[in-house]
């Protein structure tokens, strides 16, 4: 059993093992995680959850320990360095603990071994040795808008809880294809993935993973909407798949039955992030411009994004 330290929170579960234990093969990990061999505060994992100082990792004797982690900082590599002078011209927010930023449309969150260049990469690049940056959430690569990262581990544990509590509110804006039923009401279905690896989306099943998702109409125009999305869980593609199931996908998300858009990309924004400040003890909402791709449906639509900031609802 390993009890998890500052040092380990705001870390994703697969990533801590495996820079806990680098001579394990990251399929090999999965399969642990999976067989229930690995498990967190005495629960299942599947390995993309955020760790919490003060929590317990059980793991398998076919495992053993580092006596120590060593935890060097490693210079960041990014393969068009250009692009982190951009990253200034992202941040909506920013004070000694956390950076917000309006993520681009296509640019993944986290780097993988087909994406080098990343938000949490970019970020790092830009701060330097001023903090580390710690991811405390993630968007979807066509996803565009409000971004977090934590400065310190510290802050990073405090924030990825309220996450993890459902503390926080969020508030999407997303341009669907038809209309959904009134202006307002709640989306709820079972979600769960289905597909082999690598190929993998959501769909409703019986028995998933219960999704709630309130929304509100905005404008509409013929064979057209601007919804405002609040999900109350957050399960992988939730306001996709949702959306898809009540008949109406979200342009330019061919995945999930939308129309291509390629000029824009998938219209779905992250415009809005309420949370507790770690130090001010306050509630702070930050907000994200909708991308200038928007302009011309939001003309269509005859509807102005700064009427949200204004008391619509």
């Amino acid at each position: 059993m390993i009890t998890l330290t500052d040092e380990d929170a705001g870390l994703r579960l697969d990533a801590w093992l495996k820079e806990t234990f680098p001579g394990i093969g990251f399929g090999q990990l999965q399969k642990l995680c999976r067989t229930g061999q690995i498990r967190l505060d005495g629960k299942r994992v599947k390995g993309n959850e955020r760790l919490i100082a003060g929590q317990e990792v059980r793991i398998p004797p076919s495992l053993q320990q580092p006596a120590a982690k060593e935890r060097s900082a490693k210079p960041t590599r990014v393969m068009n360095p250009e692009m982190v002078v951009q990253v200034p011209g992202w941040v909506v927010y920013e004070d000694e603990e956390i950076i917000v930023l309006n993520k681009p449309v296509d640019l993944p969150t986290q780097a993988g071994t087909k994406q080098e260049v990343s938000m949490d990469r970019l970020v790092q690049s830009h701060a330097g040795k001023a903090y580390e940056a710690k991811l405390l959430h993630r968007l979807d690569k066509g996803t565009s808008g409000v971004l977090m990262f934590g400065k310190s581990r510290s802050v990073a544990s405090f924030i990825t809880r309220q996450f993890k509590e459902r503390t926080t509110e969020k508030v999407y804006l997303a341009l669907t294809t038809s209309h959904l039923p009134g202006i307002k009401g709640k989306m709820v279905h079972q979600l769960a993935k289905i597909g082999k690896a690598g190929d993998q989306k959501m769909a409703v099943v019986e028995n998933g993973d219960e999704a709630i998702t309130r929304y509100r109409v905005l404008a509409k125009i013929p064979g057209y909407q601007l919804v405002k999305l609040m999900p109350k869980t957050g399960r992988m593609h939730q306001l996709r798949v949702q959306l898809a199931a009540e008949g109406c996908p979200i342009v330019g998300d061919v995945k999930y039955g939308g129309e291509p858009m390629e000029e824009v990309g998938l219209m779905l924004h992250a415009y809005q992030l309420t949370f507790l400040h770690p130090s001010l003890k306050t509630q702070q909402t930050v907000y994200a411009d909708v991308p200038a791709t928007w302009d011309k449906w939001l003309k269509l639509l005859q509807f102005e994004v700064d009427t949200l900031d204004s008391g619509q609802q």
